[in-house]
């Protein structure tokens, strides 16, 4: 009986296995320079999918927080990446939408559509309901993810030019970018296009000598330190109105109730 309680708390909580077993003069440094580096690289990639989910950036930075935490306690796969995704983001933020709410009220409401698709989430697994993928062609999964992309890079549009639309919708997005382009926000427009640029370059450079020197794609590390050294000494934000983050809450959020108001 106790073996058997033993095996299911661990088929539960995997961490009870290898963390005991783990080697720490062998992967403790290492691994805490791979965790920094990381967090320097999802922390902007979090704070830009909250923007996509209608939500405050510091939003982004609980959700890849704790679902990496959580995961790294229960999960079972060690190359499995875990965290916040575009595509979730703008369902999270279409469904946001169409409540007709006030942006003020979607940090209340939020929460609970959170706790709703976790828990239909839980149902499908307890259901195994992953099973019913192997009904869906790889043509229409192909179709999904062509049509995603071009939906998440539509709804960063707007920032690129330094635009404040209030529209959703592929074709509305571009109609009213158009409408405002004599509002472009030059700088903001310039850091996009170099942006895109440098991670362009080092991803070509990656792939013909990163195997050569053993080193791994530095772009999206270079381009977050490079762009916040660039908007602190050049004061984009104040001189020329390029929108940044700011000021963002320090510690843990407290703990409620999503249905509290």
């Amino acid at each position: 009986g106790v073996k058997c309680s033993g095996n299911y708390v661990v088929s539960k909580f995997p961490v009870c296995d290898w963390l005991p077993k783990y080697n720490w003069r062998k992967f403790g440094a290492r691994d805490v320079v791979v965790g920094i580096t990381l967090a320097f690289v999802i922390a902007p990639k979090a704070m830009a999918h909250a923007l996509l989910a209608e939500l405050p950036p510091i939003y982004g930075v609980y959700t890849a927080f704790f679902s990496t935490l959580i995961y790294g306690i229960m999960g079972t796969s060690k190359w499995l990446s875990v965290g916040t995704a575009a595509l979730p983001a703008l369902l999270f933020g279409e469904a946001l939408l169409g409540t007709g709410l006030s942006e003020d009220e979607f940090t209340r409401v939020g929460p609970m559509l959170t706790l709703y698709v976790a828990l239909a989430t839980a149902a499908m697994g307890l259901l195994r309901l992953d099973r019913l993928l192997r009904f869906i062609s790889p043509v229409a999964l192909s179709a999904f993810t062509t049509t995603a992309a071009f939906l998440i890079g539509t709804t960063q549009m707007k920032f690129m030019f330094g635009l404040n639309i209030k529209v959703s919708g592929f074709v509305q997005t571009y109609v009213e970018i158009f409408k405002n382009i004599k509002d472009t926000n030059l700088a903001t427009f310039g850091l996009g296009i170099a942006s895109i640029a440098f991670l362009f370059t080092s991803k070509i450079l990656t792939r013909k000598y990163g195997s050569k020197y053993k080193v791994p794609d530095p772009g999206a590390l270079l381009l977050v330190l490079v762009s916040v050294g660039l908007v602190k000494l050049l004061d984009l934000d104040s001189k020329y109105g390029v929108d940044v983050v700011g000021t963002t809450p320090s510690g843990f959020p407290s703990f409620r109730s999503p249905w509290e108001s």
